[in-house]
């Protein structure tokens, strides 16, 4: 059935206007690299924030997709507290039914923040929970513990994808429905071994699951959800797109699918355009989920290194709106 669209949201400013607000707070935004992204530099997210802070973080996030705040002293409290000044689900976060379920270990007392080290997960370029009818808007990851070496995490920009599009590309790519399910069919745009994305037409190209697909022991059976979709906070379009649970787009088979994703995300994810992470102790970031891509690096480059850090998603209750009218979400 098709989804309903939640209320009008405020806004973002645009990143001028920001620029100017944080000069006035003593906060500086320092390019994390030429497309998107940001380090914030002047914020202290184990104090309280004045809500003129509040406000012109909410607005920088939704404007630069990732922001970085290193050398962070926050307790468990404190990132709870700093997660819930954006816009969220108060229902879901009251009632504990947060849609990170999958990581079961838990920060004791603050149940928000799942506990992770190492992370099993192959390498692929995703956005997460994009089976749900409110995927959340936002996610991060506060490290506690970092490897000398490895580990990095990496971020492209979905806006970024949309926007190389020709104007013939993006008029076709706004018309798809991407359909997930929860046994998964495709494993694609891999990280190497050696922990480096790859661009060339073998190693990153979008490729077709075994015959038989794994279950997964999570997640509705199936969802619906369009393929270009438009910020509520901007205004801004960008490629929304899961790896692990897509299977192919309503009205194509799974080998168009496939080449028509190709043409969408691997330019999009080239080296130059990527904020490759290198994680410190301190570090806290956080990442606009919905118009950013990432994905982690192979664990066996620090598979002899303790790691260990929170990740938080944000539970949601605003439904992905289509970048074109009559283009449609459904469960």
């Amino acid at each position: 059935m098709p989804i309903e669209h939640a209320d009008t949201v405020r806004r973002a400013a645009s990143i001028p206007e920001i620029k100017d607000r944080a000069k006035c707070l003593g906060i500086e935004f320092r390019p994390l690299n030429p497309v998107f992204g940001a380090e914030v530099l002047g914020v202290d997210l184990s104090q309280p924030l004045p809500d003129s802070t509040k406000s012109l973080l909410q607005d920088a996030q939704w404007r630069y997709g990732v922001t970085l705040y290193r050398g962070q002293s926050m307790g468990p409290a404190e990132e709870t507290n700093f997660l819930l000044s954006f816009p969220h689900n108060e229902s879901a976060i009251a009632e504990q039914r947060f849609c990170n379920g999958f990581f079961p270990e838990r920060v004791p007392g603050h149940p928000m923040l799942a506990v992770r080290g190492k992370t099993s997960f192959v390498p692929v370029w995703h956005m997460d929970k994009n089976e749900l009818v409110c995927p959340p808007e936002l996610c991060s990851i506060y490290m506690l513990k970092a490897p000398a070496v490895g580990g990095e995490t990496l971020y492209a920009s979905a806006v970024h994808a949309y926007e190389r599009l020709s104007s013939d590309q993006k008029a076709f790519f706004e018309t798809l429905q991407c359909e997930y399910r929860a046994d998964s069919a495709f494993r694609g745009l891999t990280i190497h071994e050696n922990g480096v994305w790859r661009v060339d037409d073998v190693e990153a190209a979008v490729k077709l699951a075994d015959e038989d697909p794994v279950e997964l022991k999570y997640g509705p059976r199936y969802m619906v959800h369009p393929l270009v979709i438009q910020d509520p906070y901007t205004g801004l379009k960008s490629i929304f797109y899961n790896t692990a649970l897509f299977t192919n787009f309503v009205g194509y088979s799974r080998q168009q699918s496939r080449e028509i994703l190709e043409d969408a995300l691997v330019a999009a994810t080239a080296p130059e355009l990527v904020v490759e992470m290198k994680w410190q102790p301190g570090d806290f970031v956080m990442w606009s989920n919905r118009m950013v891509f990432h994905s982690n690096t192979p664990d066996v480059m620090f598979n002899a290194s303790e790691r260990h850090f929170h990740l938080a998603f944000l539970d949601s209750k605003t439904p992905v709106t289509a970048a074109r009218e009559g283009v449609q979400s459904m469960a």
